[in-house]
């Protein structure tokens, strides 16, 4: 998977290993979509939202990866120091994000 991310509403894109080519799913729903993350197990798919003009923290952002819609989760427990730039998973399954430079 992989997103257009806009300022105003990112899609989500399927992304043809052989060719590279990217095929819209659907609008997630929220700006600025530039992290997703598979969770291990259940492949449950998070994207990370945020900005730096204007100043937006960022939230996490669950995505159906049939249609790309996105429901917001919320921001980090810990607040970010700036926008939240990508999301990975630990080996023992905690979702980890990079907030501009910073995890």
């Amino acid at each position: 998977y992989g997103t257009l991310p806009t300022a105003g509403n990112s899609e989500l894109v399927s992304l043809d290993p052989a060719t590279g080519a990217a095929t819209v799913i659907g609008p997630i729903g929220f700006p600025a979509i530039v992290g997703l993350a598979l969770r291990p197990g259940d492949d449950a798919l998070f994207g990370s939202s945020g900005q730096l003009v204007p100043v937006d923290r960022g939230t996490v952002v669950a995505i159906a990866p049939g249609t790309g819609a996105g429901t917001e989760i919320g921001p980090p427990a810990l607040q970010p120091n700036g926008p939240l730039r990508d999301l990975a998973f630990s080996p023992d399954g905690d979702l980890i994000a990079l907030c501009n430079g910073y995890s």
